[in-house]
């Protein structure tokens, strides 16, 4: 009798053992998960424009005042041969869409100031808001680029000229309204950075940008089925003013608040505008990292739409906004990666336990409990 009674008590106490543990992995595993909504809303909704954005006159200032313990962490996202025939005095060569592969990510210091530029500002907007995401609190993108450091057409091929991109194409006035509740759908990761990685991958210039030809085209044809969903970012004080037709007002830093995503459709293509195309490239960038695939910026944003300074004001002028500091040409290097400290154990950081490493040992004290009660 008692035997029998043993080996039911051992049979209970085997089955919870065997429970508890994949319990405990069901629930570490949840918690280590990341929502990307909720911690791109986070890390965006405390930036201003001051903490995303340096100008060359500022860089210049740090760069030439003889105090190299303040100099930043420099990265050029041009292409190579842009690179090689001209850049930025100490800058690093590396590319919008592999700048969160491991072996690009680990070379950049988490304890200066990191600054990112392109050609006009765009492509520079786009990593550096990825940079924030991925812990870089002193990310900044160098405003208009190259095309504002340098005046040397060789070095910096690719430039907003009024007379070669901008249009003269129509605007209205007031407030645009839309009819809410789209339901969003959650992204949960357990690595941001190999997520942003695996979303950025897979990115080329025609799936980030639209042009204002191909959208005014879209939206002119007679057929409303294509029309995209349009986001201004501007001040609202200048989508009031004039906006493009049908565009909704939004703000880079609640781009990512539930009440603004559910009025953003996943079925259409998603236009995304601000003055110079900078801004508006920061908030594509969070849109296709939160599964909006069809978002696109507005390539050089509203300055491109309109002649109207009234409706758009802040535009890049090279007359006013354009430098000629000096750049160098000199061979590519490739710095060490930065030794980061041992971070202390987090519910993030903390390696998930296995199914080897607690359900197997289970399965083996079962096993030899078992085997003893047969013997008695």
């Amino acid at each position: 009798m008692w035997n029998k009674l043993n080996t039911k008590t051992i049979a209970i106490v085997c089955l919870l053992l065997l429970v508890s543990p994949l319990v405990i992995l069901a629930q570490t595993t949840e918690d280590s998960q990341i929502t990307v909504r909720k911690h791109i809303n986070s890390v965006i909704a405390n930036q201003t424009k001051e903490t995303l954005y340096i100008s060359v006159d500022q860089l210049q200032d740090i760069l030439t005042d003889d105090d190299t313990g303040n100099d930043p962490f420099i990265i050029d996202i041009r292409s190579m041969e842009h690179y090689e025939l001209g850049h930025i005095d100490g800058a690093q060569h590396s590319s919008l869409f592999t700048i969160a592969k491991n072996e690009n990510f680990e070379k950049i210091p988490k304890d200066k100031t990191v600054v990112v530029y392109c050609y006009t500002g765009q492509t520079g907007a786009m990593t550096t808001v990825l940079l924030k995401i991925m812990g870089y609190e002193n990310a900044r993108n160098l405003k208009f680029g190259m095309q504002a450091w340098t005046k040397n057409d060789t070095v910096n091929p690719i430039r907003y000229h009024q007379e070669q991109f901008c249009r003269d194409y129509s605007f209205v006035p007031g407030v645009e309204t839309v009819a809410s509740g789209v339901p969003i759908e959650e992204i949960n990761v357990g690595d941001v950075r190999e997520y942003i990685d695996f979303v950025m991958v897979n990115q080329t210039k025609n799936t980030l940008f639209i042009t204002v030809d191909s959208l005014h085209e879209s939206l002119t044809d007679d057929n409303e089925s294509n029309d995209p969903f349009i986001i201004d970012i501007r001040s609202l004080e200048h989508y009031e003013f004039g906006h493009i037709n049908g565009a909704v007002h939004m703000s880079l830093f609640s781009i990512a608040e539930v009440e603004n995503l559910e009025d953003i459709p996943k079925n259409k293509t998603v236009v995304v505008y601000c003055y110079t195309g900078q801004t508006g490239a920061m908030a594509t960038d969070l849109l296709k990292i939160m599964g909006y695939e069809n978002a696109r910026n507005l390539n050089f944003g509203m300055q491109a739409w309109t002649t109207n300074t009234t409706v758009s004001p802040i535009r890049y002028n090279p007359e006013i906004d354009g430098r000629d500091y000096e750049f160098v040409t000199a061979e590519i290097s490739t710095p060490k990666p930065t030794p980061e400290p041992t971070p202390e154990p987090t519910p993030e950081s903390t390696p998930i336990p296995g199914f080897s490493t607690i359900v197997i040992p289970v399965m083996a004290l079962i096993g030899s409990m078992l085997i003893m009660t047969r013997r008695k």
